[in-house]
């Protein structure tokens, strides 16, 4: 069974993919802001992917501000 970090990193190559974008390395101090390269409709469809593979919500149930790929990761813990 793939862990819910290793369905995060997958939707987001997917969402990378089909939108035809240059996907990052996803490292703890990777930045999430325009540089990561995802504008807000390319973060819907992955939370919408993510849910859809985990039952998780991952960003409507989020209190904190995602500043890096490590704070995402622990979104998904």
């Amino acid at each position: 069974m793939e862990s819910k970090i290793d369905i995060l990193e997958a939707e987001l190559k997917a969402v990378f993919e089909n939108n035809k974008k240059v996907c990052p390395p996803f490292l703890d101090d990777t930045p999430l802001d325009s540089s990561f390269g995802l504008d807000s409709l390319d973060w819907a469809e992955f939370a919408v992917r993510y849910q859809k593979k985990t039952g998780m919500d991952i960003f409507g149930d989020a209190n904190i501000r995602l500043k890096t790929y490590s704070d995402l990761k622990k979104l998904a813990k």
